[in-house]
Protein backbone atom coordinates (compact mmCIF):
# COMPACT_ATOMS: atom_id res chain seq x y z
CA UNK A 1 0.00 0.00 0.00
CA UNK A 2 2.50 2.57 0.93
CA UNK A 3 4.99 1.80 -2.31
CA UNK A 4 3.01 4.27 -4.59
CA UNK A 5 6.11 4.93 -7.36
CA UNK A 6 4.50 8.51 -7.58
CA UNK A 7 5.24 9.37 -4.26
CA UNK A 8 7.90 11.94 -3.74
CA UNK A 9 10.11 11.74 -0.89
CA UNK A 10 12.07 14.40 0.60
CA UNK A 11 14.49 12.47 2.58
CA UNK A 12 15.75 9.32 3.04
CA UNK A 13 16.46 7.31 6.64
CA UNK A 14 19.73 7.78 6.89
CA UNK A 15 19.22 11.65 6.46
CA UNK A 16 21.24 14.21 8.50
CA UNK A 17 18.93 14.97 11.04
CA UNK A 18 18.37 18.35 11.78
CA UNK A 19 14.86 20.59 12.32
CA UNK A 20 15.49 19.29 16.36
CA UNK A 21 12.55 20.38 18.64
CA UNK A 22 13.60 19.11 21.96
CA UNK A 23 12.79 18.73 25.79
CA UNK A 24 15.11 20.27 27.95
CA UNK A 25 15.54 19.32 31.85
CA UNK A 26 17.44 22.38 33.84
CA UNK A 27 18.47 21.90 37.14
CA UNK A 28 20.61 22.78 40.32
CA UNK A 29 22.00 21.00 43.44
CA UNK A 30 21.70 22.26 46.87
CA UNK A 31 24.16 20.03 49.11
CA UNK A 32 24.27 19.98 53.41
CA UNK A 33 26.63 18.73 55.14
CA UNK A 34 25.64 16.75 58.35
CA UNK A 35 28.71 15.39 59.40
CA UNK A 36 32.46 15.93 58.53
CA UNK A 37 33.28 12.77 60.06
CA UNK A 38 33.59 10.18 57.14
CA UNK A 39 33.87 12.72 54.18
CA UNK A 40 36.50 11.89 51.59
CA UNK A 41 37.80 12.41 48.22
CA UNK A 42 36.15 9.10 46.93
CA UNK A 43 32.99 10.18 47.81
CA UNK A 44 30.10 9.72 44.79
CA UNK A 45 26.81 10.69 44.69
CA UNK A 46 24.73 9.67 41.39
CA UNK A 47 20.86 9.74 40.55
CA UNK A 48 19.22 7.65 37.40
CA UNK A 49 15.95 9.28 36.68
CA UNK A 50 14.32 6.77 33.83
CA UNK A 51 11.01 7.96 32.55
CA UNK A 52 8.70 5.65 30.98
CA UNK A 53 7.18 7.62 27.91
CA UNK A 54 4.04 5.83 27.72
CA UNK A 55 2.48 6.77 30.96
CA UNK A 56 5.47 9.70 32.17
CA UNK A 57 6.35 7.35 35.76
CA UNK A 58 9.05 7.13 36.62
CA UNK A 59 11.82 4.59 37.98
CA UNK A 60 14.51 6.25 40.45
CA UNK A 61 17.85 5.26 41.14
CA UNK A 62 20.30 6.63 43.86
CA UNK A 63 23.61 5.55 44.32
CA UNK A 64 26.18 6.84 47.57
CA UNK A 65 29.47 5.61 46.87
CA UNK A 66 32.05 6.30 49.88
CA UNK A 67 35.10 3.68 51.06
CA UNK A 68 34.64 4.86 54.51
CA UNK A 69 35.94 1.53 56.41
CA UNK A 70 33.77 3.12 59.55
CA UNK A 71 30.49 2.89 57.22
CA UNK A 72 28.79 -0.66 58.10
CA UNK A 73 25.49 0.50 56.24
CA UNK A 74 23.41 3.38 54.47
CA UNK A 75 20.21 4.17 54.78
CA UNK A 76 18.03 7.09 53.01
CA UNK A 77 15.09 9.20 53.64
CA UNK A 78 13.64 10.57 50.33
CA UNK A 79 10.72 12.97 48.95
CA UNK A 80 9.43 14.58 45.72
CA UNK A 81 7.89 18.17 46.52
CA UNK A 82 7.56 16.86 49.83
CA UNK A 83 5.79 14.01 49.55
CA UNK A 84 7.78 11.12 50.95
CA UNK A 85 8.86 7.87 48.65
CA UNK A 86 10.19 4.87 49.58
CA UNK A 87 13.13 3.19 47.87
CA UNK A 88 14.11 0.06 47.99
CA UNK A 89 17.92 -1.38 48.57
CA UNK A 90 19.52 -2.56 46.17
CA UNK A 91 22.48 -4.73 47.72
CA UNK A 92 22.60 -6.60 51.47
CA UNK A 93 26.04 -7.23 54.10
CA UNK A 94 26.23 -10.32 51.84
CA UNK A 95 26.43 -9.21 47.97
CA UNK A 96 27.64 -5.28 48.58
CA UNK A 97 29.78 -4.28 46.05
CA UNK A 98 32.22 -1.24 47.43
CA UNK A 99 33.01 -0.31 43.40
CA UNK A 100 28.86 -0.22 43.01
CA UNK A 101 28.55 1.41 46.24
CA UNK A 102 25.04 2.01 47.87
CA UNK A 103 22.25 1.03 45.64
CA UNK A 104 18.88 2.33 46.25
CA UNK A 105 15.55 1.80 43.93
CA UNK A 106 12.12 3.26 43.40
CA UNK A 107 9.41 2.39 41.16
CA UNK A 108 6.35 4.93 41.17
CA UNK A 109 3.36 4.14 39.53
CA UNK A 110 1.31 7.30 38.84
CA UNK A 111 -0.96 6.06 41.37
CA UNK A 112 1.74 5.61 43.91
CA UNK A 113 0.37 5.87 47.62
CA UNK A 114 -1.90 8.70 45.62
CA UNK A 115 0.63 10.72 44.83
CA UNK A 116 0.18 10.96 41.41
CA UNK A 117 4.13 11.70 40.57
CA UNK A 118 4.86 12.07 37.13
CA UNK A 119 8.07 13.07 35.31
CA UNK A 120 6.28 16.34 34.37
CA UNK A 121 5.70 17.12 37.74
CA UNK A 122 8.95 16.45 38.89
CA UNK A 123 10.12 20.01 40.33
CA UNK A 124 12.42 19.25 43.57
CA UNK A 125 13.99 15.71 45.10
CA UNK A 126 15.37 15.30 47.77
CA UNK A 127 17.66 12.33 49.65
CA UNK A 128 18.97 12.74 53.40
CA UNK A 129 21.86 10.37 53.62
CA UNK A 130 22.40 8.17 56.89
CA UNK A 131 25.36 5.85 57.89
CA UNK A 132 25.60 3.29 60.67
CA UNK A 133 29.03 3.38 62.18
CA UNK A 134 31.00 0.96 63.61
CA UNK A 135 29.62 1.57 67.01
CA UNK A 136 26.42 0.56 65.77
CA UNK A 137 24.82 4.25 65.89
CA UNK A 138 23.45 5.90 62.56
CA UNK A 139 24.05 9.39 61.83
CA UNK A 140 23.27 11.49 59.54
CA UNK A 141 25.64 12.53 56.85
CA UNK A 142 24.11 14.47 53.88
CA UNK A 143 20.84 16.19 52.67
CA UNK A 144 20.98 16.67 48.91
CA UNK A 145 18.41 18.46 47.42
CA UNK A 146 17.71 18.25 43.56
CA UNK A 147 16.12 21.37 41.99
CA UNK A 148 14.46 20.47 38.46
CA UNK A 149 12.84 22.72 35.30
CA UNK A 150 11.72 21.10 32.82
CA UNK A 151 11.31 23.13 29.13
CA UNK A 152 8.82 21.73 27.04
CA UNK A 153 8.44 20.65 23.53
CA UNK A 154 7.28 23.30 21.47
CA UNK A 155 3.55 22.80 20.92
CA UNK A 156 3.23 23.88 16.85
CA UNK A 157 5.97 22.93 14.52
CA UNK A 158 5.97 23.78 11.01
CA UNK A 159 7.86 20.61 9.08
CA UNK A 160 9.85 21.65 6.32
CA UNK A 161 12.37 18.65 5.43
CA UNK A 162 11.76 16.87 8.67
CA UNK A 163 10.90 17.55 12.63
CA UNK A 164 12.83 15.63 14.99
CA UNK A 165 11.28 15.69 17.89
CA UNK A 166 13.27 14.26 20.96
CA UNK A 167 11.79 13.25 24.74
CA UNK A 168 13.58 12.75 27.61
CA UNK A 169 14.01 9.06 28.47
CA UNK A 170 16.71 8.91 30.93
CA UNK A 171 18.97 11.13 32.55
CA UNK A 172 22.20 10.23 34.75
CA UNK A 173 23.88 13.50 37.24
CA UNK A 174 26.76 12.36 38.93
CA UNK A 175 28.68 14.48 41.86
CA UNK A 176 32.11 14.05 42.52
CA UNK A 177 33.57 15.51 45.98
CA UNK A 178 36.67 18.02 45.33
CA UNK A 179 39.38 17.54 47.61
CA UNK A 180 40.20 21.10 48.69
CA UNK A 181 36.43 21.83 49.43
CA UNK A 182 33.63 19.19 50.41
CA UNK A 183 30.51 21.58 50.01
CA UNK A 184 31.78 21.92 46.42
CA UNK A 185 31.52 19.28 43.86
CA UNK A 186 32.46 18.43 40.23
CA UNK A 187 29.52 16.93 38.32
CA UNK A 188 28.59 15.13 35.34
CA UNK A 189 25.10 15.17 33.11
CA UNK A 190 23.83 12.56 30.48
CA UNK A 191 20.61 13.02 28.83
CA UNK A 192 19.44 9.59 26.77
CA UNK A 193 16.59 10.95 24.19
CA UNK A 194 13.92 8.87 22.30
CA UNK A 195 13.94 10.48 18.69
CA UNK A 196 10.82 10.53 16.61
CA UNK A 197 11.92 12.29 13.41
CA UNK A 198 8.93 12.49 10.91
CA UNK A 199 9.70 12.52 7.02
CA UNK A 200 7.01 14.19 5.36
CA UNK A 201 6.43 13.02 1.78
CA UNK A 202 5.16 15.00 -1.37
CA UNK A 203 1.35 14.27 -2.36
CA UNK A 204 1.48 14.16 -6.05
CA UNK A 205 -1.74 15.81 -7.78
CA UNK A 206 -3.83 13.56 -9.55
CA UNK A 207 -3.23 10.22 -7.90
CA UNK A 208 -4.47 9.38 -4.29
CA UNK A 209 -2.23 9.22 -1.88
CA UNK A 210 -1.73 6.96 1.11
CA UNK A 211 1.42 8.33 3.02
CA UNK A 212 1.87 11.33 4.77
CA UNK A 213 4.82 10.91 7.30
CA UNK A 214 7.46 8.06 7.56
CA UNK A 215 8.91 8.17 11.34
CA UNK A 216 12.14 6.92 11.87
CA UNK A 217 12.20 6.01 16.01
CA UNK A 218 15.57 5.80 17.92
CA UNK A 219 17.70 6.59 21.05
CA UNK A 220 20.96 8.01 21.95
CA UNK A 221 22.45 9.46 24.62
CA UNK A 222 23.06 13.37 24.14
CA UNK A 223 27.01 12.97 25.65
CA UNK A 224 27.77 10.06 22.73
CA UNK A 225 28.01 9.81 19.72
CA UNK A 226 26.65 6.19 19.68
CA UNK A 227 23.11 5.80 18.42
CA UNK A 228 21.02 3.06 19.87
CA UNK A 229 18.12 0.86 18.31
CA UNK A 230 16.60 -0.38 21.14
CA UNK A 231 13.21 0.84 20.99
CA UNK A 232 10.49 -1.07 23.30
CA UNK A 233 6.99 -1.37 22.68
CA UNK A 234 6.16 0.80 25.33
CA UNK A 235 8.59 3.45 23.81
CA UNK A 236 5.25 3.73 21.07
CA UNK A 237 2.35 2.16 23.08
CA UNK A 238 0.71 5.05 23.71
CA UNK A 239 1.55 6.96 20.68
CA UNK A 240 -1.01 8.29 18.46
CA UNK A 241 -1.55 10.99 15.87
CA UNK A 242 -5.00 12.37 14.42
CA UNK A 243 -5.75 14.49 11.57
CA UNK A 244 -6.08 18.40 12.20
CA UNK A 245 -6.50 19.54 8.59
CA UNK A 246 -8.86 22.28 7.59
CA UNK A 247 -9.36 22.77 4.11
CA UNK A 248 -12.33 24.39 2.28
CA UNK A 249 -11.57 22.37 -0.83
CA UNK A 250 -12.19 19.11 1.02
CA UNK A 251 -15.66 17.73 2.47
CA UNK A 252 -15.27 15.81 5.39
CA UNK A 253 -12.92 15.14 7.69
CA UNK A 254 -10.11 12.42 6.32
CA UNK A 255 -8.41 9.54 8.81
CA UNK A 256 -5.03 9.59 9.78
CA UNK A 257 -3.11 6.82 11.80
CA UNK A 258 -0.42 5.59 12.28
CA UNK A 259 1.28 1.79 11.55
CA UNK A 260 3.94 0.51 14.56
CA UNK A 261 4.25 -3.04 13.16
CA UNK A 262 7.70 -1.95 13.03
CA UNK A 263 9.02 -0.53 16.20
CA UNK A 264 12.06 2.09 14.54
CA UNK A 265 10.10 2.91 11.53
CA UNK A 266 6.81 3.67 11.76
CA UNK A 267 4.16 5.51 8.54
CA UNK A 268 1.66 7.83 9.00
CA UNK A 269 -0.96 7.11 6.68
CA UNK A 270 -4.59 7.84 5.09
CA UNK A 271 -7.03 4.88 5.09
CA UNK A 272 -9.67 7.00 4.13
CA UNK A 273 -11.40 6.70 0.81
CA UNK A 274 -11.87 10.18 -1.20
CA UNK A 275 -12.74 11.02 -4.84
CA UNK A 276 -13.23 14.46 -6.97
CA UNK A 277 -16.46 16.15 -7.22
CA UNK A 278 -16.69 18.40 -10.63
CA UNK A 279 -19.74 19.69 -9.93
CA UNK A 280 -18.77 20.70 -6.12
CA UNK A 281 -15.28 21.33 -7.17
CA UNK A 282 -14.66 19.94 -4.18
CA UNK A 283 -12.70 16.35 -3.31
CA UNK A 284 -15.27 14.23 -0.93
CA UNK A 285 -13.26 12.11 1.76
CA UNK A 286 -15.96 9.09 1.57
CA UNK A 287 -16.93 5.90 -0.33
CA UNK A 288 -19.69 6.93 -2.30
CA UNK A 289 -18.87 7.02 -6.20
CA UNK A 290 -17.48 4.45 -8.15
CA UNK A 291 -14.43 6.74 -8.39
CA UNK A 292 -13.49 6.71 -4.34
CA UNK A 293 -9.75 5.49 -3.74
CA UNK A 294 -8.33 5.09 -0.90
CA UNK A 295 -6.01 7.81 0.35
CA UNK A 296 -6.21 11.41 0.04
CA UNK A 297 -6.76 13.43 -3.33
CA UNK A 298 -5.50 16.72 -3.79
CA UNK A 299 -8.47 18.79 -5.27
CA UNK A 300 -8.17 19.27 -8.79
CA UNK A 301 -9.06 22.56 -9.24
CA UNK A 302 -6.85 23.35 -6.30
CA UNK A 303 -3.30 25.52 -6.13
CA UNK A 304 -1.06 27.83 -4.03
CA UNK A 305 -0.71 26.40 -0.58
CA UNK A 306 -1.35 23.08 0.23
CA UNK A 307 -1.40 22.41 3.97
CA UNK A 308 -2.04 19.43 6.37
CA UNK A 309 -1.71 19.23 10.32
CA UNK A 310 -1.69 16.40 12.32
CA UNK A 311 -1.47 16.32 16.28
CA UNK A 312 0.69 14.06 18.13
CA UNK A 313 -0.27 12.40 21.38
CA UNK A 314 2.58 10.59 23.48
CA UNK A 315 1.39 10.70 26.77
CA UNK A 316 -1.69 12.56 28.86
CA UNK A 317 1.34 15.29 29.43
CA UNK A 318 2.55 15.25 25.93
CA UNK A 319 -0.94 15.07 24.10
CA UNK A 320 -1.37 17.72 21.72
CA UNK A 321 1.87 18.34 19.60
CA UNK A 322 1.02 19.86 16.17
CA UNK A 323 2.96 19.45 12.76
CA UNK A 324 1.83 21.33 9.66
CA UNK A 325 3.27 20.42 6.21
CA UNK A 326 3.34 23.17 3.43
CA UNK A 327 3.19 21.79 -0.13
CA UNK A 328 3.29 24.39 -2.87
CA UNK A 329 0.95 23.52 -6.03
CA UNK A 330 1.81 25.64 -8.77
CA UNK A 331 -0.83 24.71 -11.03
CA UNK A 332 -3.96 23.23 -11.06
CA UNK A 333 -4.48 19.76 -12.06
CA UNK A 334 -8.00 20.61 -14.01
CA UNK A 335 -8.27 24.13 -15.55
CA UNK A 336 -9.31 25.78 -18.87
CA UNK A 337 -6.52 28.04 -18.82
CA UNK A 338 -3.56 26.51 -16.14
CA UNK A 339 -4.31 23.25 -15.84
CA UNK A 340 -2.00 20.53 -15.74
CA UNK A 341 -4.79 19.05 -17.74
CA UNK A 342 -6.37 21.74 -19.92
CA UNK A 343 -9.54 21.67 -21.56
CA UNK A 344 -10.02 24.21 -24.62
CA UNK A 345 -13.08 26.04 -25.11
CA UNK A 346 -14.48 26.94 -28.46
CA UNK A 347 -17.78 29.50 -28.65
CA UNK A 348 -19.83 31.22 -31.61
CA UNK A 349 -20.19 34.52 -30.90
CA UNK A 350 -23.61 34.96 -29.83
CA UNK A 351 -23.86 38.58 -29.54
CA UNK A 352 -23.62 38.76 -33.47
CA UNK A 353 -24.83 35.13 -34.64
CA UNK A 354 -27.44 34.08 -32.01
CA UNK A 355 -30.45 36.44 -31.32
CA UNK A 356 -30.41 34.47 -27.46
CA UNK A 357 -28.50 34.34 -24.32
CA UNK A 358 -27.03 31.01 -25.05
CA UNK A 359 -24.15 29.89 -27.27
CA UNK A 360 -22.84 26.83 -28.96
CA UNK A 361 -19.96 25.38 -26.31
CA UNK A 362 -17.46 22.62 -28.21
CA UNK A 363 -14.73 20.94 -26.26
CA UNK A 364 -11.46 19.57 -28.02
CA UNK A 365 -8.23 18.78 -26.61
CA UNK A 366 -8.81 16.66 -24.06
CA UNK A 367 -6.26 14.78 -22.30
CA UNK A 368 -6.03 11.00 -21.39
CA UNK A 369 -6.54 10.94 -17.74
CA UNK A 370 -8.09 7.29 -17.73
CA UNK A 371 -5.63 7.15 -14.11
CA UNK A 372 -8.51 8.87 -12.39
CA UNK A 373 -11.09 7.80 -14.17
CA UNK A 374 -13.04 11.23 -13.58
CA UNK A 375 -16.05 11.75 -16.21
CA UNK A 376 -16.13 15.87 -16.56
CA UNK A 377 -19.68 15.36 -18.96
Amino acid sequence: MFNDPNIVQINRYNQNINNVFAEKLNYELEKRILNENYINDNEKFTINIKRLISTDELILEFIFKNNNINISDVSIYSSIDNKEIKFEKMFSANNFNAEEGYKFQCILSKDSNGKNITFNKLRNLLFEINILNNRNRWEKLYALNYKFNLVPLQTNIKVEENANIKLISDIKISHFNKVANFEKYDQYMDVQYLNFNFIPTQLKQGFHSNLLYKITASKNWEKSTKQSSDIHQLDIYNLNIKNETENEYIQNKFMVQLDKSNKNNLLAYVPSYSYYDKNLKKTIIGNESLDAKEGLLIPLNFYGNFSHKISIYFNKNISDIKLTYNQEIKKPFFSYLNGLIKLSVLEKNYFESVPKNWGSIWFKNVKNINNLNIKFW
